[in-house]
């Protein structure tokens, strides 16, 4: 996370080659495989798409573009039998957040804080973020495309934009 005053065009390029290029070319790989099997893309986006946040612009921005990629391909390959839809979990609490903010008083700052903000007054677990990805992958879901699942406990909902 950084802000975009001070965002560095490696920062940038990163952020974009993990969050939209490599799902982008990934497909193009398995488009085949997919069109012959009628399978299904699950993107994994982020509830920050719904809110601004300070520090968030280029991974939001890559996010956002992610979104657009998402509903776009699912434009392209409903024809071929194809769905493809994303998720936008809320904060799930993970090693990689520890590994992102190594002192635990902070990273135990932000879930508080996030917590706090979120209606149902937890975080997802990883469990729960997994059985929404299975619905989407499954038959159950067979009339779904081009959608961007948000589940993040109603975080987006009463979080007003910052800025």
């Amino acid at each position: 996370m950084c802000p975009l005053q001070s965002a560095t065009k490696e920062q940038y390029d990163t952020t974009m080659a993990v969050n939209l290029e490599a799902p982008l070319f990934l497909t193009q790989l398995v488009a085949p495989h997919l069109i012959e099997t009628k399978g299904n893309v699950i993107n994994t986006s982020t509830s920050g798409t719904g809110t601004i946040a300070p520090g968030g612009g280029v991974y939001i921005m890559s996010k956002v573009a992610l979104e657009t990629f998402t509903r776009y391909l699912a434009q392209e390959l409903a024809s071929k039998g194809v769905r493809v839809n994303a998720i936008n979990p809320g904060y799930v609490p993970s090693q990689l957040i520890s590994r992102l903010v190594p002192k635990k008083e902070i990273s135990d700052e932000i879930e508080r804080v996030i917590v706090k903000a979120t209606p149902i007054g937890r975080a997802a677990t990883a469990e729960e973020i997994g059985h929404i990805v299975a619905f989407l992958a499954s038959e159950k879901a067979a009339f779904v495309t081009g959608e961007c699942f948000r589940a993040d406990g109603g975080y987006t909902m009463t979080t007003p934009a910052l800025g």
